[in-house]
């Protein structure tokens, strides 16, 4: 199956996703919240035409992913590349390689991020 497998509650992780787009503008004005929901816990997520564009910097959203992680069975910066639906701030489609490793020892608003996403528990 292409599923991200979430495990938790969806309008947690709305609210969660919501709050990370006020805090560091996770995604671009043009994309929604709702569409990366609707990727996230898609049964088929290579399936979903969805153009999703970033508004925070890659290494924030690799951050955020590894983050999120635990709360999926399969989540990956893999799935994300074949998705194909998950693009850069600047309209480049997010590949494993743009996600992979990408932890520097200080990610902006870490603090902010880890905080919204330990409302998931």
């Amino acid at each position: 199956a292409k599923s991200f497998g979430f495990k938790g509650d969806v309008q947690v992780l709305k609210s969660v996703l919501d709050q990370l787009n006020l805090k560091i503008d996770l995604l671009h004005p043009d994309s929604s919240t709702e569409d990366l929901v609707t990727l996230l816990i898609s049964k088929d997520y290579t399936a979903e035409n969805l153009h999703i564009v970033l508004g925070c910097e890659t290494v924030q959203f690799s951050y955020i992913l590894k983050m999120l992680k635990k709360y999926f069975i399969d989540l990956s910066a893999v799935g994300i590349e074949r998705s194909k639906c998950v693009y850069s701030r600047n309209n480049e489609l997010m590949t494993g390689n743009n996600l992979h490793g990408k932890h520097p020892k200080g990610v902006k608003k870490q603090e902010e991020i880890d905080k919204i996403i330990g409302q998931l528990r």
